[in-house]
């Protein structure tokens, strides 16, 4: 299933995280995202749900910062831990299990 989609002027804007769509795996999610060096990401490819979505959307290299693009994004289930790295001028950490789940960037259509 996949919410909000449309062209960049009708999709709505990105939460600052994910939270709120905590364990609900498989669900696919569309926003509106300006890309950010900004805010506490963990995980690299698959961020907790916790993440700021405009920051792990620049570590993923899904946005430039400042660039405003539509992302497609997948809630997952957690791995058994979340690897740290610096990507694209973005630090994510490292994290143990985090079994609210988390969020991946899958390629638009």
């Amino acid at each position: 299933m996949i919410d909000k989609v449309g062209e960049v002027g009708t999709v709505s804007p990105a939460p600052m995280n994910l939270a709120e769509y905590a364990q609900q795996f498989g669900k696919e999610l569309v926003f509106k995202v300006t890309g950010s060096t900004q805010g506490s990401v963990w995980g690299s490819d698959t961020y907790t749900v916790d993440s700021n979505v405009a920051a792990a959307a620049v570590h993923a290299g899904v946005v430039q910062n400042g660039q405003t693009a539509v992302v497609r994004i997948r809630i997952v289930a957690s791995p058994i831990q979340f690897v740290g790295s610096i990507r694209n001028n973005v630090t994510s950490s490292a994290y143990g299990l985090y079994p609210m789940g988390s969020y991946l960037f899958i390629p638009t259509q």
